[in-house]
């Protein structure tokens, strides 16, 4: 009879193996040893895809050994495509996401991922803006005066340079459409750089009216340069702030338990005094609880821009 039980068994097996060999880092086995109760079931986080990443999983290979010996659990990062995020954590088939800000807003039902830890740079910033900039000699003096015009943004679905960018235009009631619009890669698209050199190039050259540059990239351009090709800051002219942004946001699955949450909390919110090594990959300096105004500000990405006279500051 063993034999026959083996031969049944067999594509049950095989197909758990299978289901256990998707993209993810760490811990495939004892995801299915676990089963049979042979291991320690893994905490699973979700790594979003983001455009021009080819790799996510590097960066954060020190982040999750260092999680999975402090909480004495297997911890295995997967990748998941933004449309599967809110499914997946709605089931509990992952524990935590870490997110965009970007891609947290537009969760339909945010209020059930709650937001555990937000990341701090190596500034020690929480959350920055980018910040709108025209040429030096432009005529330009006021976001309201962008209307027909052509405006650069940042890579696609960037938190700071796109989507925040929308809503300062938003506030002072331009839109999409009321800008001049690039053909490529379809009619009606918005014109996106790869980097911030090359929106502070296309700006101060005149190929573009204005465009958004993340606050701390402008910050790090030379005030002055005689070096043709070179950006620098006395050749642009800043005239608006977006809201500020965080950077990558930790929130939990309603399924995740209880005690794991606790767990995993105090190790994101203790990482900058513990494990500052396995941050440094990630351009983080510490985690930290992120007050309700920053969650507010990261909520507002996905709403319809509105014309408002709330500015930054009110973030302070």
């Amino acid at each position: 009879m063993r034999p026959r039980l083996l031969c049944a068994t067999a594509p049950l097996i095989v197909g758990l193996l299978f289901a256990q060999a998707g993209c993810h880092r760490g811990a495939g086995g004892a995801s299915f040893l676990s089963l049979f109760g042979l291991s320690k079931k893994p905490v699973v986080v979700a790594l979003v895809a983001q455009p021009g990443v080819l790799d996510p999983f590097t960066p954060h290979e020190k982040l999750r050994m260092a999680m999975g010996e402090t909480i004495d659990r297997p911890v295995r990062f997967d990748l998941c495509f933004p449309i599967q995020l809110e499914p997946n954590l709605k089931l509990g088939f992952h524990d935590f996401a870490i997110v965009t800000p970007a891609c947290y807003a537009e969760l339909n039902d945010r209020e059930r991922f709650e937001i555990l830890a937000a990341g701090v740079d190596e500034s020690g910033q929480v959350a920055h803006s980018a910040v709108l900039v025209v040429a030096a000699d432009s005529e330009i003096d006021d976001v309201s005066k962008l209307r027909g015009k052509k405006v650069a943004f940042g890579p696609r679905n960037d938190a700071r340079t796109h989507h925040a960018g929308l809503v300062l235009l938003g506030e002072h009631g331009i839109q999409k459409k009321d800008l001049s619009l690039s053909l490529l890669p379809m009619p009606g698209s918005l014109k996106h750089f790869s980097n911030m050199r090359e929106i502070a190039l296309a700006v101060q050259n005149g190929d573009f009216d204005a465009g958004f540059i993340d606050e701390v990239a402008f910050d790090e351009f030379e005030q002055s340069s005689d070096v043709e090709g070179e950006p620098a800051r006395d050749r642009l002219r800043m005239i608006a702030r977006t809201i500020p942004v965080p950077g990558m946001l930790v929130i939990q699955s309603p399924k995740a338990k209880p005690e794991t949450v606790r767990q995993v909390t105090d190790f994101l919110l203790t990482a900058g005094q513990t494990h500052p090594e396995a941050l440094r990959p990630l351009l983080l300096s510490a985690y930290q609880k992120p007050t309700a105004k920053l969650c507010a500000w990261s909520e507002r990405l996905a709403e319809p821009p509105k014309p408002t006279e709330i500015t930054p500051d009110d973030a302070k």
